[in-house]
């Protein structure tokens, strides 16, 4: 990706960890989509690439990836893209971050504007 920042040795590469709930069917492989799943394959993403993890999280209860209104973790997690020692934004899966297509063009677009990757820690999913 093209961007607009300087990296240097002092900076913090930070990753910006996004984690959220979802309704599982009893028998759908909840686990796999589990907070906690989730937050393991994060950290390893954010080990690999030597970045610092910042958590925002939408887990209490099921939060609806169609609307953002109802998400305070992710609208955290927005506010703070634009800061200089972000490197990159990391979910388990790209329905994580959102359930409308033309919101997913949005957040690629913005990433790619700014040099931010956007990581997906499980993207068999």
């Amino acid at each position: 990706m093209a961007g607009k920042r300087k990296f240097y040795a002092d900076y913090v590469n930070t990753a910006l960890c996004y984690i959220r709930k979802s309704r599982t069917n009893a028998n759908n492989d909840a686990d796999l989509i589990s907070p906690e799943r989730q937050r393991e394959n994060c950290t390893r993403i954010c080990e690999i690439n030597g970045w610092t993890p910042e958590w925002y999280e939408d887990v209490d209860g099921h939060r609806s990836g169609m609307h953002e209104k109802n998400r305070p973790g992710w609208l955290q997690l927005k506010a703070r893209l634009k800061d200089n020692n972000v490197v990159a934004i990391v979910a388990n899966d790209l329905s994580r971050f959102h359930r409308r297509g033309w919101r997913i063009g949005d957040l690629i677009n913005f990433a790619e504007e700014h040099g931010v990757r956007l990581v997906l820690a499980d993207p068999a999913r």
